[in-house]
């Protein structure tokens, strides 16, 4: 739970929002790399060539856009786990309806503008029904953590953690027009209800206690770019890092002095393994150049 919000390539120290700082003789960054090159302070760079390297991959960063998100809702439920375990795994996809999301038009609520941006309507309602349909026709992922351990849950007593793929900036739109709360309410009023009414019948009555996550929460939560949970989307002009499997021992350098990146921005397409072994290749090569 420390942000970094400044860092001084000159005396090589970083510092968090409450002030304190960290110096450093080699920094491996394995977060969001827009957030990196945003906290560095130019003015405070003696060296011209730095200072244009900096801004240079600032300018190539700024417009591109996170991977995808997700919306997750988190339940706790008055049935044994038992129920569960005769039904399911513990972590599985689920899918209600067979013909998918083949059959949803995103036409219905938006339109593309002249950058390719999506610009969406601004009638509420026409967004609430594209909503239901989407959550009616998506896929679920679904964990049950009791079923891999006891101690996760009272006895008697179940969890269940509810996602699926969700577009950052339709949910940003929401909150624009002011009613993100009740986009989450809807969120677990429709999962909820299709889940009840499919795989795990007699559920709803069930429910204790709800909570949703959404993209939103994701980007404030973590840093990471549109809330994105795989890094860089593939649908920017260009990838901003290596993309090639054969040049991955190269993802891991930066334009700047003794900084290294390292997890899911560092590399295209990313994923857990790419994010542990760059962080291995960056930690080896920060062990070498320091001995």
């Amino acid at each position: 739970e420390t942000e970094i919000c400044s860092v001084d390539l000159e005396i090589k120290q970083v510092k968090d929002l409450n002030g304190n700082t960290y110096s450093y003789k080699k920094l491996i960054w394995a977060s969001d790399l827009k957030r990196l090159y945003n906290s560095i302070d130019l003015n405070s760079l003696g060296s011209k060539g730095i200072r244009q390297k900096v801004t240079e991959r600032k300018n190539v960063l700024s417009d591109k856009k996170g991977g995808d998100s997700i919306v997750t809702v988190y339940l706790t439920i008055d049935m044994n786990k038992s129920y569960f375990e005769d039904i399911c795994t513990e972590h599985f996809f689920y899918t209600p309806l067979k013909k998918g999301l083949l059959n949803l038009n995103m036409n219905e609520i938006a339109v593309k503008a002249d950058n390719d941006e999506l610009k969406y309507t601004m009638d509420k309602y026409a967004i609430i029904k594209w909503v239901r349909k989407y959550y009616e026709l998506t896929t679920y992922e679904i964990a049950c953590p009791v079923m891999r351990d006891a101690s996760l849950a009272p006895e008697g007593k179940t969890g269940l953690i509810v996602s699926t793929l969700m577009d950052h900036s339709l949910v940003k739109h929401i909150s624009k027009m002011g009613w993100y709360d009740e986009y989450k309410k809807l969120t677990e009023e429709c999962i909820i209800d299709i889940l009840d009414a499919t795989i795990f019948k007699g559920m709803k009555s069930k429910v204790m206690d709800q909570f949703t996550s959404t993209p939103l929460t994701l980007e404030k939560m973590t840093g990471n770019t549109d809330g994105a949970i795989t890094g860089w989307a593939f649908i920017n002009n260009i990838i901003p890092v290596e993309n090639k499997l054969s040049k991955v021992a190269k993802s891991i350098f930066t334009p700047v002095p003794d900084i290294f990146q390292a997890g899911q921005w560092s590399f295209s397409p990313s994923g857990l393994p790419i994010a542990i072994l760059t962080g291995k290749l960056a930690a080896d090569e920060v062990k070498k150049q320091l001995k």
